[in-house]
Formats: structure tokens, C-alpha cells, sequence
């Protein structure tokens, strides 16, 4: 049986990865693709990516994963120079303020 609890709790995750994946079609100008959200209690290997927190009433993140060629497509594609290095980190981490403002945009 499904309580309510758990029924607001999938509301929340679902209305939160909509709001994600707009913010990043809004601000990724090329095709993105998606999979499904996980819960996910292990712990995160990841070589290269943006994790966006949210706190409040519900807190988790958002993982955005990728290697560094695609991180870098994306800076090419918005600033028209290909980054690397300390500017693709940097541009890294600007892009998940990008992102998460856009899904604060959203959520309000």
C-alpha cells in the first residue's frame, strides 16, 4: 500500500526533474538527453560533472554527468571557443549555476 507520504514524496521528485530537465533545455543549446531519475544511497563515481543540491523541505541532489569533451562542446557551443583546463572547470560549475537558477525559475 502507498501512502500519501510517499505519493507527495514522488510528486516532488518528479515535479524536481522537470524542472531540471527545462532549466537545461532552456539553457544547453544542444540536444540533451535524459535518463530517468534513481535514488541512489551508494556512493557517487564520477569523473567529471555538476551536482546541484537542494535544501528546504526536501533536500537531494542533481547529478549532471559527463566527460570533459562534452562539458567543453557545451562552453563551444554557448561562447563559440572550445575551454579547457581551469576555464572548463570553471565553466563547469557556472553551468550548474546556470542550471539551478533556471530550475529556481521553475520551481517558483
Amino acid at each position: 500500500m502507498v501512502t500519501s507520504a510517499e505519493v507527495n514524496i514522488n510528486e516532488i521528485i518528479k515535479e524536481l526533474y522537470n524542472g531540471s530537465v527545462q532549466s537545461i533545455k532552456k539553457v544547453v543549446p544542444v540536444d540533451p538527453q535524459f535518463e530517468a531519475p534513481k535514488l541512489s544511497t551508494d556512493p557517487l563515481f564520477v569523473n567529471y560533472g555538476v551536482l546541484i543540491g537542494y535544501s528546504g523541505s526536501f533536500k537531494g541532489d542533481l547529478l549532471i554527468r559527463a566527460n570533459k569533451e562534452v562539458f567543453s562542446a557545451i562552453g563551444e557551443a554557448l561562447y563559440g571557443m572550445p575551454l579547457s583546463d581551469e576555464m572548463l572547470d570553471s565553466f563547469s560549475g557556472e553551468l550548474g549555476n546556470m542550471i539551478a537558477g533556471g530550475s529556481f525559475d521553475t520551481f517558483s
